[in-house]
């Protein structure tokens, strides 16, 4: 008869599972006929997903997750012991603990240089705030009921190489995390690891290398490119102000019907499309009346710095309330960029809806001459 059992072995693997050849009970052990199937990584549970390599494969296929990058250097696919993860409870795209809100399985993982072979990563974004310095949002959905552990590499020195200073990890990853890194490679594209685990016990293990088989969660991959020409955004600060003191600076008492109305077109083209044939103490009052809509006397101006721009045409800003609440669009319209100042300059944008002694995010959004877009924060501001 034919048997499958675990050999512990000190050195290489942490345990083989072998099948054994018994031709009677009192037959001498015979070496030769040891053929070992699978191997995997040491466990003080049976989450199904130890013998991810053994040919021997059962009834039900494992549902399990893998990455996606094809990089010389980098192990993805199953022979590489590439990371991979047991998907236990899957209903459909979801499970209780998984990076985003979708996950998909595979027998294998499925790969390419661009790290987008697997359709259902959707959990991390990218922004970069000061120069080389890029910040990963992660968003997790954790229904287990128990602590779980995020860890992040950023191949930031662009060497196709997940190293241990390139991580940050993260425990009671529920919903997320945020992670930065400064890259040293200079301008090119970066690969990037995500992989969450459950916490069975007091082990950490499974999640902390890029590598190798892990039990309940999620491995996700992405590349991303970094491009020099990012302006540099020195400085940012939300400042308190007094409408009044904001439409005499703007000088609006020497402005025509004509150039009111064009100033309300870009703060409210809403109020202004109902306005094209208004007087002048009424353009300048739906001025004012935009400027402090809850009449508390202030309004926010946010303000920030750049040293330095290269094809910028203008930004876009974005505030929200808290890290799991919506983006606001501040500005429909782009404020224009410094097309005279590649050195920098200095940029202001009113913000009538945020109130005085609140905490927000801002994030801004380049709009690049060549049609492409960059999105620099978050950044922490309160409104004194």
């Amino acid at each position: 008869m034919t048997t499958a059992i675990s050999m512990r072995r000190a050195m290489a693997q942490d345990f083989y599972i072998a099948s054994i050849c018994v031709m009677s009970p009192d037959q001498a052990f015979n070496n030769a006929n040891t053929v070992i199937i699978a191997n995997g990584s040491t466990s003080t549970e049976n989450d199904g997903t130890r013998c991810l390599s053994s040919t021997v494969k059962p009834p039900t296929p494992l549902e399990r997750d893998f990455g996606d990058i094809n990089a010389l250097g980098i192990n993805t696919s199953l022979q590489q012991d590439g990371p991979r993860h047991a998907v236990i409870g899957l209903s459909g795209s979801v499970t209780d603990l998984m990076i985003g809100s979708s996950i998909d399985v595979e027998e294998d993982a499925a790969s390419n240089a661009a790290a987008t072979a697997d359709g259902s990563e959707e959990g991390v974004s990218f922004t970069s705030s000061l120069g080389d310095v890029v910040t990963a949002t992660v968003s997790v959905t954790n229904n287990t009921g128990e602590d779980a552990r995020l860890c992040a590499w950023l191949d930031a020195d662009a060497d196709s190489t997940f190293e241990a200073g390139e991580r940050q990890c993260s425990t009671a990853a529920d919903p997320g995390g945020d992670f930065d890194w400064t890259l040293t490679g200079g301008t090119g594209n970066y690969y990037s690891r995500f992989r969450l685990c459950d916490l069975p016990g007091t082990n950490t293990g499974d999640c902390d290398g890029p590598d190798g088989v892990a039990g309940n969660g999620e491995v996700e991959d992405y590349l991303i490119s970094y491009n020099a020409t990012a302006a540099t955004i020195t400085t940012i600060r939300l400042d308190g102000m007094r409408p009044d003191q904001i439409l005499a600076q703007l000088d609006i008492a020497s402005m025509s019907s004509q150039q009111l109305f064009g100033l309300l077109s870009i703060w409210n083209p809403e109020v202004a499309a109902s306005m094209a044939e208004a007087s002048h103490a009424e353009l300048a009052e739906a001025l004012r009346n935009h400027l402090d809509p809850d009449s508390d006397v202030t309004t926010a101006a946010l303000r920030w710095e750049t040293v330095e721009e290269n094809g910028t045409v203008g930004f876009y800003a974005e505030r929200r309330d808290s890290p799991d609440s919506q983006w606001q669009r501040i500005n429909e319209k782009l404020l224009p960029g410094l097309i005279d100042a590649p050195l920098g300059g200095e940029y202001m944008l009113f913000d009538p809806e945020a109130e005085t002694g609140q905490n927000y995010q801002y994030q801004l959004i380049e709009q690049e001459a060549w049609g492409t877009q960059k999105t620099y924060g978050r950044y922490e501001l309160r409104l004194q």
